[in-house]
């Protein structure tokens, strides 16, 4: 389907038809087919044509990210909000690109504003806690983690954070019931046993850690299973 598509408007591009819709749908039809630079290619030539579309740039935005390229990401991104003061998803990945270049301050206004606009977007709160975090301010991400439950009560990950933050508090309690939080809504996910186990190890409760890894080799996790052995 996508290479059909490709050869429609690739097609009408080298008819000579010069459309940033056209340019758009190509980078679209590209990034679809994994083909990442030829999409960012046809990105940059629909935003020469109308240079005002923040889905463009959000676009080209993702496009850099997965080639590696933080600065033009930024840019890009910087750019689509900047047109669209109201674009949740742009301010939210602009986030996650300042996070994984350890800019925490700069993830944390982003993320801020991706809650500004959508006050129902539990990920960014998730990850506003978790650079929080790395800043040591780990009362304002236990809010975020908090925030983030309360919008999806399910949402296995701020469990688990929010255990992480109390255990940083030196608050094991509150932090083992986030944890068996998360064991009921994970039941059969090998790499939450193994995280809360490790977890709880590091706090010296080694009946709950071999409670977590037996779990984790019932489910067919051979480090665990020789953990188990090791420590009879």
């Amino acid at each position: 389907m996508a290479d059909q598509a490709l050869k429609c408007y690739r097609r009408a591009a080298d008819g000579g038809l010069e459309d940033a819709s056209l340019y758009f749908n190509l980078g679209n039809t590209y990034m679809s087919l994994g083909e990442i630079v030829e999409a960012a290619g046809m990105y940059r030539k629909s935003i020469k044509i109308n240079p005002m579309d923040p889905g463009v740039y959000h676009n080209l935005a993702m496009c850099y990210t997965k080639l590696g390229d933080g600065d033009n990401a930024i840019a890009s991104y910087e750019q689509a909000v900047k047109i669209d003061p109201d674009n949740a998803g742009a301010y939210y990945n602009l986030g996650n690109v300042y996070a994984s270049l350890n800019d925490d301050a700069s993830a944390i206004r982003c993320y801020s504003q991706t809650v500004r606009v959508n006050p129902y977007y539990e990920k960014a709160y998730c990850n506003m806690g978790v650079s929080h975090s790395n800043l040591g301010d780990e009362d304002s991400a236990i809010d975020c983690y908090q925030r983030a439950i309360k919008v999806n009560p399910r949402y296995a990950r701020a469990h688990y954070n929010l255990g992480i933050a109390h255990l940083h508090r030196n608050n094991n309690a509150e932090a083992d019931k986030c944890f068996q939080k998360v064991m009921e809504l994970t039941p059969y996910d090998i790499s939450a046993f193994i995280k809360i186990g490790t977890a709880y190890g590091e706090i010296g409760m080694k009946e709950k850690q071999t409670e977590c890894f037996t779990k984790a080799a019932d489910l067919g996790d051979e480090d665990c299973r020789k953990w188990l052995e090791e420590n009879k």
